[in-house]
């Protein structure tokens, strides 16, 4: 049969997302990926990342976001919340420039979602949880402080290994975000996509009283709002109730030729 005669279903997609994750994550797949509406594909490749700088990531970057764009996604995410951030905004701005130029497609990470979150729910004044080490939240905080947010309540909680962070039950981080819980915070940030905690984000906001914010939930969020898809966004808490940050013009939903 001649290919002119195949009779294609049609492509009912509403969006294809992408997203590089660190080679050690075990959540994204288990916890974000199946939050995303109905008709929205996502596809997720791995890259190994321990320890080396994400300048220095920049060429892998490319080619993981090249084998995206192969399978057809419109919006390409850098999935790794430390790394998004620990070289400060210009090197973040160089990965999604690595992106861009790879790809022609949209591109997001971690820390630009976070950006985008903030300003849609107009937190200035922040309290940062990590489960990160001293030195690693340190330049988590500079990177938060560089794009004009307020640090008001920060805590690390050293856990050594990425295994480890998965392991932690949800109700150790209720107890920890509690502990740091602040009337000057206007929001607060869980960090860390290797974190299982989409599913306290509603009990920790009606505790602290104020939005939480959670790596995989600002990539969710605003992966989607990138692509030109508004849905509600049922039990991630107020952030998911936001069609968009204010005045930021909407991207059409891209697809890859």
């Amino acid at each position: 049969m001649a290919s002119s005669d195949l009779q294609l279903r049609k492509d009912t997609s509403r969006a294809r997302i992408g997203i590089i994750i660190p080679s050690s994550n075990r959540i994204v797949e288990q916890e974000l990926v199946p939050l995303y509406p109905p008709g929205v594909e996502v596809n997720i490749t791995r890259l190994r990342m321990a320890g080396i700088p994400p300048s220095d990531l920049l060429p892998a970057i490319a080619s993981a976001a090249a084998s995206l764009c192969d399978a057809s996604c419109g919006v390409i995410v850098f999935q790794c919340t430390a790394s998004s951030m620990e070289e400060g905004a210009k090197v973040n701005e160089q990965i999604l420039e690595t992106i861009r130029k790879e790809t022609g497609r949209i591109a997001l990470t971690t820390a630009s979602a976070l950006a985008r979150a903030v300003e849609a729910l107009a937190i200035k004044d922040l309290a940062l949880l990590t489960p990160y080490t001293e030195a690693v939240t340190a330049r988590q905080r500079s990177y938060l402080e560089e794009i004009g947010l307020r640090i008001v309540n920060c805590e690390y909680k050293n856990v050594s290994t990425a295994p480890d962070f998965f392991l932690l039950p949800q109700a150790y981080w209720l107890d920890e975000l509690a502990k740091i819980a602040t009337p000057r915070a206007q929001g607060y940030l869980l960090s860390c996509a290797n974190l299982p905690c989409m599913s306290l984000i509603e009990s920790a906001e009606q505790r602290l009283g104020r939005p939480l914010l959670t790596s995989n939930q600002v990539v969710l969020w605003d992966s989607l709002r990138q692509a030109g898809i508004n849905d509600i966004l049922q039990n991630i808490g107020q952030l998911g109730r936001l069609a968009r940050a204010p005045g930021e013009p909407m991207a059409p939903a891209a697809i890859c030729a």
